[in-house]
């Protein structure tokens, strides 16, 4: 069964998400890789909504690390019509992170799901069955995803404009 936890924002991003983890009875164990999908719609946007904050990944991945340091963190992304992953990682402040964990001698890096193999996989979903996906996230046995609550009108899918 699938949770769900709604946190009002304190002003503190890494506490109010540990607030939120902790509604959902705490942390499982972590596994490597351990992969974060933050949601990077388009290169350019009317609004800054489209794209999940780096900030709250960033806050995120140190939550992961503090509960185990030796994690093997992957923040995924794939491109699309309206932008490719690795523009997108260095426009939003993506690489930045990436580096600075790094530095800290953190096992973090930005991987582009385009580029990867995909492998089949075994699905019933009420929507997709048995779909292809990047090996990496086949096998991963810790996928969060940060997605940012959006809608898209009608008009502008039919006339392809949802990369604004």
């Amino acid at each position: 069964m699938d949770l769900v936890a709604l946190v009002r924002y304190n002003g503190k991003i890494g506490e109010t998400i540990e607030k939120g983890i902790g509604l959902l009875g705490g942390w499982r164990k972590q596994k490597s890789p351990f992969i974060v999908k933050p949601n990077i719609a388009a290169l350019v946007t009317k609004s800054k909504f489209a794209v999940t904050d780096v900030k709250v990944v960033e806050a995120v991945v140190k939550l992961a690390l503090k509960q185990d340091r030796n994690l093997s963190v992957k923040i995924a992304e794939s491109d699309s019509d309206c932008k490719y992953a690795d523009e997108a990682f260095k426009k939003f402040g993506y690489t930045r992170i990436e580096k600075r964990f790094q530095a800290l001698g953190f096992d973090v890096s930005l991987i582009n799901l385009s580029h990867l193999a995909r492998i089949s996989t075994k699905l019933d979903g009420l929507h997709f069955k048995n779909p292809e996906l990047p090996d990496v996230i086949a096998g991963s046995k810790y996928l969060i995803s940060i997605a940012v609550a959006k809608t898209h009108r009608s008009e502008e899918r039919r006339v392809g404009k949802e990369c604004r």
